[in-house]
């Protein structure tokens, strides 16, 4: 339930109106289709693909120096 009280104006009409303009922004203001949605990733350059793949390549050799050898019985 939502309670909106409006005791700006002398006449009760203009109070009425006044909470109804509110009530309007407020529904605008929380409505999905007023707040835009951000705008879409850009692709990667091939420059930035290549040091990304790079550093993936780094990190996966780190991980591998990490791991423990089997035992060669």
């Amino acid at each position: 339930m939502l309670v909106i009280t409006a005791q700006r104006h002398r006449t009760q009409e203009r109070n009425r109106q006044d909470a109804l303009d509110r009530l309007v922004a407020l529904i605008r203001r929380a409505c999905p289709a007023a707040n835009p949605a951000p705008p879409p990733t850009q692709t990667q350059t091939a420059a930035a693909k290549r040091r990304r793949l790079q550093a993936k390549a780094r990190r996966a050799a780190i991980k591998e120096l990490r791991r423990a050898e089997p035992d060669q019985r």
